[in-house]
């Protein structure tokens, strides 16, 4: 099947929230359209010339004639006019990546149906939803929206109260920006924080648990790879008070290369040892000393400079006299 018109050959994307979405295109002599009928016929009127509209429409719908009046949107039909079973170049789904933090774990879903995803709509990033429509698999389920991306891969930004995308002039400690130099500050697009249906991705945690457990995300537990680094964090982590030695609670990894098994530790931060006393008194003795030997030199190069002063003054004083004796004789 030819294409009908060089300058308008395909119809890439055109998404509604009342319409599941339309689709338009050829792959070599194949042709799969996937429509709500009246809505393409609309688009195609509009944005094609009216020739290559009828001569589409009457290829597609054999044995109809171009109504110019307007008709309400019917139900979605998929009509597939090819040899070969083709596969579409867009795809047309949400993801709702979900995260577990209390087992460390996290699972992306794909959502074909947009009714669905309904429930997150007009919801801003902060906000708890119960997941009852989403499907059965998530009855009794409450998500908290985290944020997300739209299609064209820009994030969502908090605070930002807009359900499209804006330019925000972003610098030091602004999310969706990080900059490459000291002060520099750039304009950068950003998706608002209230949920459209523009996105093609929404990132939501698991607040409450619902009735049934789902698979790979709140039957499996991940534990943590690396046990905490800082002494601090380690007395924290298992009780310990000021006088128990840190060093003996340091969680360590089993190592296997080849044949042979070691262990492997962090280096503890912000240990405090003998060496590390000793290592700051020697610093603050070091100080002293210099400030020490600063104050010697200035009042070595005071008592320089007044006796300089001195021999300065008694010099003229003797230049005076002898002026002074001269002119009497």
């Amino acid at each position: 099947m030819k294409i009908l018109h060089k300058r308008f050959p395909v119809i890439q994307i055109f998404r509604n929230r009342n319409v599941p979405f339309v689709q338009y295109y050829y792959q070599q002599e194949d042709m799969r359209i996937t429509f709500n009928t009246v809505i393409l016929k609309n688009i195609i009127r509009y944005t094609w010339p009216s020739r290559a509209f009828s001569q589409l429409y009457s290829k597609i719908f054999p044995g109809t004639e171009d109504s110019t009046q307007t008709e309400e949107p019917t139900g979605p039909f998929q009509y597939e006019l090819s040899t070969q079973s083709t596969t579409a170049p867009y795809s047309f789904h949400d993801d709702l990546n979900i995260t577990y933090p209390a087992n460390g774990t996290q699972k992306s879903f794909v959502i074909d149906d947009d009714h669905k995803l309904r429930v997150f709509y007009e919801k801003r990033i902060g906000a708890e939803v119960e997941a009852d429509s989403v499907g059965d698999e998530f009855k009794g389920y409450v998500f908290k929206i985290t944020g997300g991306n739209d299609k064209q891969g820009f994030p969502m930004k908090q605070g930002v109260l807009l359900p499209t995308r804006v330019k925000l002039l972003l610098g030091k400690n602004s999310s969706c920006y990080r900059q490459r130099r000291d002060g520099e500050r750039k304009r950068k697009s950003v998706r608002g924080a209230i949920v459209s249906a523009e996105l093609s991705a929404l990132h939501l945690a698991v607040v409450k648990q619902g009735d049934a457990e789902i698979e790979g995300l709140t039957d499996v537990q991940v534990p943590k790879r690396l046990g905490p680094k800082r002494a601090n964090n380690i007395r924290k982590f298992f009780g310990l008070s000021k006088e128990d030695d840190v060093r003996k609670y340091v969680i360590r990894r089993e190592i296997v290369k080849g044949d042979k098994k070691h262990t492997k530790a962090p280096k503890i931060q912000r240990l405090v040892t003998p060496q590390v006393l000793q290592r700051k008194r020697h610093l603050k003795a070091l100080k002293v000393k210099n400030s020490q030997a600063q104050k010697d030199a200035a009042a070595e190069y005071a008592q320089l400079l007044a006796k300089r002063l001195h021999e300065r003054k008694a010099e003229k004083a003797e230049v005076r006299k002898r002026r002074a004796s001269s002119l009497k004789a």
